[in-house]
């Protein structure tokens, strides 16, 4: 009976050996996981740095175009009134022009 209770106690003894080295992987394991995990969580903040870096310099890009188009429009627009109102000018000199050769004439 001694020699079945050793057995079983070397038995007890070796299983015990064999999972304290599976816990020792298994700890490893997560560690490298975590490791892994850290440095992914870390370049997804980074790619967000940088994407709403992006972001604000292009809003800030079309903010400016806009800004300018909308200069050049007032610009044209104002460019396209000057000439309008100069042709009616000349048109109303022409016309009065017009009216007193044709007053001379009569």
């Amino acid at each position: 009976m001694r020699d079945e209770s050793d057995a079983a106690l070397e038995n007890m003894g070796a299983k015990v050996d064999e999972l304290q080295i599976d816990l020792a992987e298994a700890r490893s394991q997560l560690h490298e996981l975590t490791l892994e995990r850290n440095a992914s969580d870390e370049a997804n903040k980074t790619t967000a740095n940088t994407t709403a870096q992006n972001e604000r310099a292009a809003r800030i890009k079309l903010d400016a175009l806009v800004a300018e188009n909308a200069q050049l429009r007032d610009t044209t627009v104002a460019g396209e009134r000057g000439r309008a109102e100069q042709a009616l000018l000349e048109l109303k000199i022409e016309r009065e022009e017009t009216e007193r050769l044709d007053a001379e004439n009569a």
